[in-house]
């Protein structure tokens, strides 16, 4: 039994796991500067102007899930097969791709804008049309972010980082101290800042880093073979996270606001859950590269041993002082929703478990069957999940969150397994 705790003890000090500490504090810089940022729109603005924000920002959410999708996550994988002399030439022509998504990005969210004008919700159009310089901005520091984390240069991404912090909360505050902070504000304030602390990392990319056609349509034909499953992943978890849109069609826009307030507690572990999450990422697919099926195998266990513990630990506390936590982020505002906050407390213990195979079946290859998982998890989503905001409001979109976790993670543990027997030890194919 010691030994067996000696062991667990002894996962939280290996130096990939320091690699992940440092993530940690990486991820803390940017969860906490959108926390932060959330938090003081949900408490200057009115309900029915942070519902606005909310449905906006799941827009900003939605691209930048495409883009990880067709840039970012492929990039991990294919960047460590990769030789030293490749790699500039490779990393060039993924921020190629890049630039390309987001010109088409910007149009498909100037599309959505327009329709919803043309329905008749002229404010809402307006914060959704804003939110275009929002997506170009997040999306950029993000696919700049993830090349940091393929190449394992994880401090490079925290230098960043903090320097689009100190743009953002910067330039927040000042817009609060004199009264004029609202939604629409808000969100140009994030995309602005974090487009001007890109500037500095596509400089630096730019260095070493050469462009071929021919390697161009190479790495775009790669990632579009591995990355085609995982974009229709994205637009399938979307669905899946529709819950705001189904309580602004039932309810308005004031349920919308009370549950994305409550959704930002559980994002108070975003900096772990995200940060060591993604550099697990690359820790997977090097691994998997070195020793096949066995590293693999290993980097999953661990790293679902570590944000596990923290998961469970984390939600138990949540849970137990939620009307606590309300009453201090919020100043009353949003009071009595404790029971919310507890309940979406649990998806957090769920991704700390899934995750790590999500990123075991995306490095063997197997997104397509991510992809039946979130179907699956999709349709879950529009029959109970529907019905449960319908006739449960607010407390219905909760449940249905759990709902939907629970239905994909049964789906990803099978194909997980399922994947891991079907691959020899020595064998490192994609």
């Amino acid at each position: 039994m010691r030994n067996l705790f000696g062991k667990v003890v002894g996962l939280f000090f290996t130096t990939a796991a320091k690699q992940g500490y440092t993530a940690l504090i990486d991820q803390a810089v940017v969860s906490g500067t959108n926390f932060l940022t959330g938090v003081l729109v949900a408490r200057l603005c009115s309900k029915e102007e942070y519902g606005f924000y909310v449905l906006a920002f799941s827009l900003v959410f939605f691209a930048d899930g495409i883009r990880n999708s067709l840039v970012g996550s492929p990039m991990v994988v294919f960047f460590a097969r990769k030789s030293p002399e490749e790699q500039p030439s490779y990393i060039g022509a993924a921020t190629v791709i890049h630039l390309i998504f987001l010109v088409l990005s910007g149009t498909v969210v100037a599309a959505v804008g327009g329709a919803v004008r043309l329905a008749g919700d002229s404010q809402l159009a307006v914060t959704l049309l804003v939110s275009i310089i929002t997506v170009l901005g997040y999306s950029s520091r993000e696919h700049i972010r993830r090349v940091f984390y393929a190449k394992l240069s994880v401090g490079r991404a925290l230098s960043m980082n903090c320097v689009y912090s100190v743009l953002q909360l910067g330039a927040l505050a000042v817009f609060w101290y004199v009264g004029e902070l609202s939604a629409v504000g808000a969100l140009l304030i994030v995309g602005f800042t974090q487009a001007a602390s890109s500037v500095l990392g596509i400089v630096l990319l730019s260095r070493g880093n050469s462009f071929r056609k021919m390697h161009l349509r190479e790495v775009l034909s790669s990632h579009l073979r591995l990355g085609g499953w995982l974009v229709a992943v994205s637009l399938l978890y979307t669905l899946a996270e529709g819950y705001p849109w189904f309580l602004k069609l039932f309810q308005g826009n004031e349920p919308v606001a009370v549950f994305g307030a409550c959704r930002l507690v559980p994002n108070i572990i975003n900096p772990v859950m995200t940060g060591f999450g993604m550099f697990a990422d690359s820790w997977t697919s090097h691994s998997f590269s070195r020793e096949g099926k066995k590293g693999l195998k290993r980097v999953v266990i661990e790293v679902q041993i570590i944000l596990g513990l923290i998961a469970i630990l984390f939600a138990a506390g949540v849970s137990i002082f939620a009307r606590e936590i309300l009453e201090i982020m919020f100043a009353g505002k949003y009071s009595g929703y404790g029971l919310i906050v507890a309940i979406l407390s649990i998806p957090v213990v769920l991704r700390a478990v899934i995750s790590p195979m999500v990123a075991g079946l995306t490095v063997l290859g197997r997104t397509s069957k991510i992809f039946v998982a979130t179907l699956m998890s999709s349709i879950a989503t529009f029959t109970v999940g529907i019905i449960l905001v319908w006739k449960a409001g607010i407390l219905g979109a909760a449940l249905g969150v759990v709902v939907t976790g629970v239905i994909s993670g049964c789906f990803i543990l099978y194909f997980y397994k399922a994947s891991m027997r079907e691959v020899d030890g020595d064998v490192k194919t994609a």
